[in-house]
Order: structure tokens, then sequence, then C-alpha cells
């Protein structure tokens, strides 16, 4: 069977495209998010449609040494996500190109995956080494990438005299993932794996505590490795409350606890879409180099039963694997 490939043009750098042209004619990806909704400021543009014309010819590519490889997974770059995965990956290839002074193309052979939304995890004061920034694309679409060195998914419009250098591809493909959180839940509670976070549904409620993963965090001077690790939190914290209150300062973030862990609070009465209050709550924490966020929102009148469900859930959350920086 032919491989449907994700869409990427290099037509600004290239004379050849990677992967399936036919963006243009695919059908809208069907909304998937039933949870509290992921608060975010990414900006509104559009996605420039890509050639019908699919290239047949497959060039050859020079691989990158392991040498070469690791470097460029090394590389920090601007760790914002947005849209979805098909459509961020056309983006990222130019992007890339700027950044990281190579193309990395984002492939897969998937449709769910390249229908998948991704969104930033990391606040805007951290830069991501590349690694991180895929293991946060591959934590969204329930994938795992791997380096592929071949012309696999690299098709030009015509012979090209010389091996095409200075492009990384790597493939994304789905994969069963033990998530490395555990909460125990209230009676009568349900949670949901929605990737990168859990959704956790009170029998009362449509919703009531999300539990997010937002990626691992490093430092080139890993004697500044612990005060960034002690930053992080509070970025994250300012970051996600200023979604939602602009204003926010940083005298407003609490000292909290979520299981054994050191945690961040903040809390706000905001106005709901359909009218009335809601209340806001969302705890920041660490576990070795990564970082975690617990989002709870309650109308007032739910306060009395459910406030105490959530908080005896977030005395309960573990997280089984928080070291190392292995790939997902």
């Amino acid at each position: 069977m032919k491989e449907r490939f994700h869409t990427l043009t290099l037509a600004l750098f290239f004379a050849f495209v990677c992967g399936n042209p036919a963006v243009a004619s695919s059908p809208k990806a069907p909304a998937t998010r039933v949870g509290t909704p992921l608060p975010t400021s990414k900006p509104v543009r559009s996605v420039s449609p890509v050639p019908t014309t699919e290239p047949t010819v497959a060039p050859e590519v020079k691989p990158l040494t392991a040498d070469q490889l690791e470097k460029l997974l090394q590389t920090r770059l601007d760790g914002r996500l947005s849209f979805l995965f098909r459509q961020f990956a056309n983006m990222f290839v130019v992007k890339s190109s700027i950044e990281l002074g190579k193309t990395v193309v984002l492939a897969t052979v998937s449709k769910e995956i390249e229908y998948a939304e991704v969104e930033s995890v990391f606040p805007v004061s951290y830069k991501p080494r590349l690694r991180e920034l895929l293991d946060a694309i591959a934590l969204q679409t329930g994938a795992k990438w791997d380096y592929e060195p071949t012309n696999r998914f690299i098709r030009s419009n015509r012979r090209l005299k010389t091996p095409i250098t200075d492009i990384a591809v790597f493939e994304f493909s789905k994969v069963e993932r033990k998530k490395p959180i555990q909460v125990t839940l209230a009676e009568g509670w349900t949670s949901t794996d929605r990737g990168h976070w859990i959704m956790c549904k009170p029998p009362t409620a449509p919703v009531g505590m999300d539990i997010y993963e937002l990626g691992r965090y490093s430092c080139d001077d890993r004697a500044k490795t612990p005060e960034l690790l002690m930053q992080i939190p509070r970025d994250v914290a300012l970051d996600w409350a200023r979604r939602v209150k602009p204003d926010t300062s940083g005298s407003e973030l609490k000292a909290a606890r979520v299981g054994n862990y050191d945690a961040l609070l903040f809390e706000a009465t905001l106005k709901a879409k359909e009218g009335g209050d809601v209340h806001w709550r969302h705890w920041v924490f660490m576990a070795g180099d990564r970082c975690f966020l617990v989002l709870s929102t309650l109308f007032p009148d739910q306060e009395k039963a459910l406030l105490p469900e959530v908080e005896s859930m977030i005395r309960s959350i573990q997280v089984t694997e928080s070291e190392g920086t292995d790939r997902i």
C-alpha cells in the first residue's frame, strides 16, 4: 500500500518537497478536545497551501553522522508550538533552517498524528533543545520519534546532481506509552489519557481537574541547573496565569504542595463564557527535570462538594519516572 506522507514544502530553499502533496485538498481535522481547554496565546495566522503536483524522484540524501546528529539535537530554539502537526511541520521546515542551520523535516505515515493538535508547553523564557521539542511533540501526538537517515520521505521534481545535505528527517510513529504520573481518583471520578495531559472528571460536572506534562528542562551550564529548575515553575505558573488574567504578578503565586513535591499555586475567580463565575486554580511543580501542572476549574456551587476531592487527589499525586533525558 502506498504510504501517505505528511506534506512539507522546502521550495524557499530547495528544489524538492517532502511528503504527501495533498494538503490543500485534505479534509479538516475534527475537534477532539473535551476537557478544560488549554489557554493559549498562539497567533492567528493562515497556512499557505502547498503544490499539488506530486514529485516522483527520490534524490540521494547524505545522512548525518552520529556527532552531527547529537549536536543538532542539543541545539536550542524557539519552543512555541501551534496548529495541527501537519501545519506546524510545514512551518518548521523554514523555521528550523533559520534557527538551526539545518532543515528539519517532521514526518509521519499516521493520519492520526498528522491531524493531532500541538500546542506550546514551554514558558516563553525557556528555549528548549531540539530533542526536548521533539519529545514534547511526541507526547501530544501519542508517538515516538526516530531519525530517518534515508530518502524515504524526500521527493524531488527533478534529478539532483549531488546528494542533499544539511537536512534531518525525524519520523513520528504511534506508540503505547505508560504515563509517568499516578493519581488516586476520588470516588466516582474517571480519567482519560489525552496525550500530554490527563482529564479527571467528576460524576457531577463536565470538568474538574486536569494534569499536564509540560516538558523536560536542561541547562548548558550544569552548575546552574538547580537555579533553572527553581525558576521554571514560577515562569510556567505566571505564563498560564497571564493567559486568563493578564495583569498577574509574581506576588500572587503561593507556596503549596502536590504530593511530596514543592509547588506554586495560582488561583483566581474568572468570568465564564457562559456567564457567572468560575474558580480557576493551577499548581505547578517539578519532579527531577520534568515540569507538571495541575489545573482545576470549578463553579462556585460545586466548590463545597468537589474542592475537597480535588485537594485529596492532589495530595495523592506521584511521579513514577522523573530523572534522565531518554526519549519517549
